[in-house]
């Protein structure tokens, strides 16, 4: 295989570079060489020439005999694996620290901190689950645990607690930190829910890439593998021997399940119809929102069944997506997508249910001369502060834009058609204001309005 890539890449413009290729001859930190030249084995000579000819650091030959990385995935021993993660976790905290002593912006670190520092982990999720025994696999497949994981959440719990500067990370605002952001959370991938779909993922995709061949963009047929590759698939759904293949058909049906609208049957009776059906579709990213949607579903029935009094009845409000977007989802190259750093702090707590007060007696006093409360419900409830100011910001500006398609759509003839809380709309009550803003609908367009209903006004 080396010499066939040297002999023909050069051409292509590939050349191999010796000190980044390695040969991995064990798992277990023996050399075989000595013992392939005490058998008299074929590759007693050929296997060092290739060690002294391609693999090599700074000219000196290396042979491989604990593991390796492909494409940032260790292959190896299980302790190489494992120590392997805790490297590249231990990269990411530092990152997390680094962007937390050198930028100021909260917002901006913590946007950094979801998109780069977590996001350059998730490769790993599936290396876990391989890397994991089987008497601590999990039963249910959205709540898996391993030091991997644990790992993960002290990153998450740490970087939170040091942003916005704050005692303790609670279990409630940490699950809703790793909500996906349609489910109302801010987004941050954590392996609890995502470790085993990922491994699933990555399995199904060999089985396919096996079975069907691997289809390349502008090609007219599919690039088959070679036999020594695709027999080591021939049965994987009744291989009891392969860890990899054992764990992927016990978890499999249940997501299969979910991915093909049969929930109504138990994952153990799943027919081998539907479970091929979900191996065979190549709609990842359509089954990875769907398995999405369903772990966000499961962890917020969780938090109606354990979060406390004080959480529990504001949970409605802190799971709108559409408090999540303007936080950590929308363009930043728009100015007005930015906020200040009092402005995200305030509306991050309120999202976490997190309080802003240590303590009742931290709490200031409101004008109206209660105490406020830590987590600032008081203002919603209180007289002395009125929703008037963003009430009439919204009311302008949504007669801003019907002032601009109103006409455009014959609804009107001109911009000035469109009006705020115009008097006189209801006959009985012409002093009443009861449109936030109102227009006078077109007649010809009011005729053809669908079933029988003629409208002459939209308020």
């Amino acid at each position: 295989l080396l010499e066939t890539f040297a002999e023909i890449g050069p051409e292509l413009g590939a050349v191999m570079n010796t000190d980044k290729t390695r040969i991995l001859t064990a798992t277990n930190n023996t050399s075989i060489l000595q013992r392939l030249q005490d058998e008299a084995h074929p590759a007693a000579s050929s296997l060092p020439q290739a060690i002294n000819q391609y693999s090599r650091n700074k000219g000196t030959p290396v042979e491989v005999t604990d593991g390796l990385r492909i494409l940032g995935v260790p292959i190896g021993s299980k302790e190489f694996c494992n120590n392997f993660h805790m490297s590249k976790l231990q990269e990411a905290e530092a990152d997390a620290v680094c962007i937390q002593q050198n930028l100021t912006d909260k917002q901006t670190k913590t946007r950094l901190f979801k998109t780069c520092t977590l996001h350059k982990i998730t490769h790993l999720f599936a290396s876990d689950v391989v890397n994991t025994d089987e008497s601590l696999l999990p039963d249910d497949w959205y709540n898996w645990k391993s030091p991997l994981a644990d790992k993960f959440s002290t990153i998450i719990s740490t970087f939170m607690t040091g942003t916005f500067s704050i005692e303790s990370f609670p279990a409630h605002s940490f699950t809703i930190a790793t909500l996906p952001i349609s489910s109302g959370g801010l987004g941050f991938q954590h392996p609890r829910a995502a470790a085993i779909p990922s491994f699933i993922n990555t399995v199904k995709q060999s089985i396919n890439y096996a079975v069907d061949g691997i289809h390349l963009p502008y090609q007219p047929s599919a690039i088959i593998l070679p036999s020594s590759i695709t027999s080591l698939y021939e049965e994987w759904d009744s291989n009891s021997t392969s860890k990899t293949f054992t764990t992927f058909n016990r978890y499999v049906p249940h997501l299969a399940s979910i991915c093909t609208d049969d929930c109504s049957t138990p994952p153990d009776s799943l027919p081998p119809e539907t479970i091929n059906k979900f191996i065979s579709s190549r709609s990842t990213s359509f089954y990875r929102d769907i398995i999405n949607s369903f772990a966000g579903s499961v962890a917020i029935h969780g938090l109606y069944t354990s979060a406390d009094a004080s959480v529990l009845h504001a949970l409605p409000s802190l799971l709108n997506a559409l408090s999540s977007y303007p936080l950590i989802a929308m363009s930043r190259i728009d100015s007005k997508n930015r906020m200040d750093n009092q402005s995200f702090t305030t509306a991050t707590l309120r999202k976490l249910r997190i309080p802003f007060f240590r303590s009742v007696d931290d709490a200031p006093i409101c004008f109206c001369g209660h105490k406020i409360d830590c987590h600032l419900d008081h203002f919603f409830k209180c007289g002395d502060f009125k929703k008037a100011t963003m009430s009439n910001k919204i009311r302008d500006g949504t007669m801003k834009v019907f002032q601009r398609i109103a006409p455009l759509a014959q609804y009107c003839k001109s911009k000035h058609d469109v009006d705020t809380e115009r008097t006189g709309v209801v006959a009985k009550m012409k002093h009443k204001r009861p449109f936030d803003w109102y227009f006078l609908v077109n007649h010809h367009v009011a005729s053809k309005l669908s079933n029988s209903t003629y409208l002459s006004e939209i308020g």
